[in-house]
Parts: structure tokens; sequence; C-alpha cells
């Protein structure tokens, strides 16, 4: 792209002229304003500002490319009437990437141009105060957004098709930088010396073929991610973050609630020596507070080298004579192999029975173990805090928004692709 300055030409308002190449009339539709023209007919472009229409190059390629919407085609952008006067097709080779630009000419607003790449569309204008560049253009502040690198490259122009207010011919060159913040690119060209800065906008394909009236078409099918596509999953993710966290901390305040409702409370302990199958009997201790969680554990305090033990026990509502059973275990491993210390296992075990009525209690347990002789306390507590609750809460609240996190992530990474 070239800058969006109107230069008049020596044509005046002249609005047609004959092909030097073929003979063939070539109408213009911005008269006066267009320095070249490329011939419907044949594919030569000339000089408009030179008075014999000097050929700047012969088509290299057979006439047979169509451009989806063609010179003179109308469409409404922006509120306004616009009218197709060029396109071209331009090339980056070093990455086999191709891309169409149409050139749009409104005799009251100037120039805009439509590009097209791989079913991806951005709505084009020339901008004359320069971006702020940090490191070398690798980040750019322009307006109120910060863009950041996305390609380089040098495009090569390989079709042209109407006319365009610049000199242009097939073979020309420019080196491009396109940096982003979607949906808004910003593209800076490199040509002759001069720098050259526009911005672009991304439309939805539906949008453009709206603009020019036209039904669906197979051709707009997007394919990849477009370079100033807007990632709609990060903008979900935006969205649900807040609700997310909310919920989170909604959901805490709910545990910390309901656990101030029901005072934690040790109702009993006793020390154990094990292995002992035979059956001990606690003395009777009363839970109170309706029903609640009742949380036996388990502290191994001597015996347990390389060793396991295993207690099986009741909890016997003596009013009721409801039993609950329970198991606690405990293992712990140590030694040194391959030159490395290893541990394994814990001297802690617990169990929680869920929903015990208030009630007057006794204990029932007996032990096995493989170690010799060991000592253990044994604890009774009611209305323990239970964050493994809170824990899968948490797990699928959290569920959609990593996935969203994930898509949107992998969404930017095929537009680096």
């Amino acid at each position: 792209m070239a800058g969006d300055q109107i230069r008049l030409t020596p044509m005046g308002g002249v609005k047609a002229f004959n092909c030097r190449n073929c003979g063939g009339q070539v109408s213009l539709l911005a008269p006066g304003q267009s320095i070249t023209a490329a011939c419907q007919h044949c594919g030569a472009v000339a000089d408009l500002t030179d008075d014999n229409f000097r050929i700047l190059s012969r088509f290299q390629d057979a006439v047979e490319h169509k451009p989806r919407y063609e010179i003179g085609s109308k469409a409404e952008f922006e509120g306004r009437k616009w009218v197709v006067i060029g396109f071209m097709k331009r090339t980056v080779r070093l990455y086999n990437f191709d891309w169409e630009e149409y050139l749009l000419f409104n005799p009251y607003y100037g120039f805009r141009f439509l590009a097209h790449a791989y079913g991806h569309w951005s709505w084009i204008k020339m901008v004359q105060d320069a971006p702020v560049g940090l490191k070398n253009y690798d980040s750019v502040v322009y307006g109120k957004n910060r863009y950041k690198i996305l390609t380089t490259g040098e495009a090569e122009v390989t079709y042209v098709l109407g006319e365009f207010y610049w000199q242009v011919e097939v073979g020309d060159k420019a080196q491009t930088r396109d940096l982003v913040a979607p949906p808004r690119m910003l593209s800076m060209e490199l040509e002759g010396g001069g720098i050259i800065w526009s911005v672009g906008e991304y439309v939805d394909p539906a949008v453009v073929e709206k603009a020019f009236g036209m039904p669906p078409n197979p051709r707009m099918a997007r394919r990849g991610v477009g370079a100033n596509q807007p990632n709609h999953h990060q903008a979900n993710f935006r969205r649900i973050l807040p609700i997310w966290i909310l919920s989170m901390l909604a959901s805490l305040a709910l545990l910390i609630g309901l656990q101030s409702m029901h005072k934690t409370t040790e109702v009993f302990n006793e020390q154990y020596a094990f292995p002992d199958s035979l059956d001990k009997v606690t003395p009777p201790f009363e839970l109170g507070g309706g029903k609640n969680n009742v949380a036996i554990s388990l502290q191994v305090l001597e015996g347990l080298d390389n060793k396991w033990v295993e207690y099986e026990g009741v909890l016997h509502n003596l009013e009721t004579n409801q039993n609950y059973e329970f198991i606690l275990g405990a293992e712990y491993y140590h030694g040194f192999t391959d030159g490395e210390n290893w541990t394994e296992g814990s001297v802690y075990g617990e169990s929680v029975l869920n929903e015990i009525p208030s009630g007057m209690y006794e204990m029932v347990t007996s032990s096995s173990s493989d170690a010799p002789v060991g000592k253990a306390l044994i604890t009774v507590t009611r209305a323990v805090p239970i964050y493994t609750n809170l824990l899968i809460v948490w797990i699928l609240l959290s569920i959609l928004p990593i996935w969203t996190f994930i898509r949107s992530r992998t969404f930017e990474k095929q537009r680096e692709a």
C-alpha cells in the first residue's frame, strides 16, 4: 500500500484511454486521481502521469484470476458508498503466504483498502501520524492500544487490476511489518526509503458480503486464525473470570459460615498399645450439636519403623445400638537407595464419619500390625471442617474457566503459527 495522498494527473478529467499494449479501451473510476491503471483486457499497467500512457509492465500471467468483487463493484462501509477501483495480489515468498487487496474509492472520503487472506477480511486506511515504536517497532503504541509484532517479511506484488493512486506494477516489493491488537492491525511498509503506516480492523465475512449485497459464498469460509481476528475465547474468559473468583470466594465464605455454626470439639483421646487383637472399649462420651461429622484420627507414637498398623473399630450409639464402622491405618517406610535417602507413607491416619446424630457413644477397637510392639494415640473430634468438599466445589467451578483459557491460548498459538 502507498500513502493516502491524492495526486492529480495530467489527464485532468479524462475518464478513458486506449491501452498502448492491446488497443482496448480502459475506463477510469477515479479520473484525475489515479496514477496507474491496469488494462482489464490484457493486464498491462499504464503510467497515467505520462501523456502517452507509457506501459510500466506487461502482464506476465494469464488474465484468469478473477477477484471476488470485480472492478466497479459498489459497497457500503462506515455508512458510506464506495466503489472498487483497484485490485492486487501480494505474496511473501519466504512464508508462501499471499493475500488480496481491494482499493475502494469515495470522491468525498478518499481511498480505503479491503484486505483478504484465507477467508479473513480487514478494512484498512492510511494513517498520517506515526505510531510510537518500542524496541525497533516490536511493540507500537497507537491511539489507546499497544500493538505487538506478529510478522515481518518482503511483500511482492504478483497481480494488478484496475487503477491506483500510486505507481504500482507487478514485481514491486516492500519490506513489511505487521503488529496486532485484535481486532486491529498496524502495518508498516518500507519502500523507496519511505515508511507508510496503515491501520486495519477485522471485518466478519458476513459483513463484507452484506456490504456488497452478495449472497454467502464458500470462498468466504475462514481457514485458520486471522492475523487480527478477535479471540472470542479470550473475551469469554475475561467475562467469566470475575464470576469465577466471586464464586470461589462465596463457596469459601459458605463453608466458614456453616463451620461457625458447629464448634469443633475434641471429645475423646487415649493411647493404645499395638498389636492387640482383643477388643478395647472406651468409656462413654457424648457427641452433641445435632447431626454432624466425627473424625477419628490415629497418630503412631512408637514402633512404626518400616512397619504398618491397622485399627478396626465401631462407634457404638449406647441409646440406639446403632454402629458406625471405621478403619484406621498408618505405614511408614524409609531407606537408602542409589545414594539417596527416601521415605514413604505416614505415621498418621484418619477416618471421617458423616451425619452422626447426637447421643452417648462408646468406641470399640482392635489392632493388627507387623511391628512387634508399638504405641498410638486415637482421638475423636466432633464437627471437623471438611476441606475436601470445598476442593471438589472449586474443581467443578474451575472446569469452564480453565477450558476457556486453554482454548484462548490455543487460538493465539494458531494466530502465531
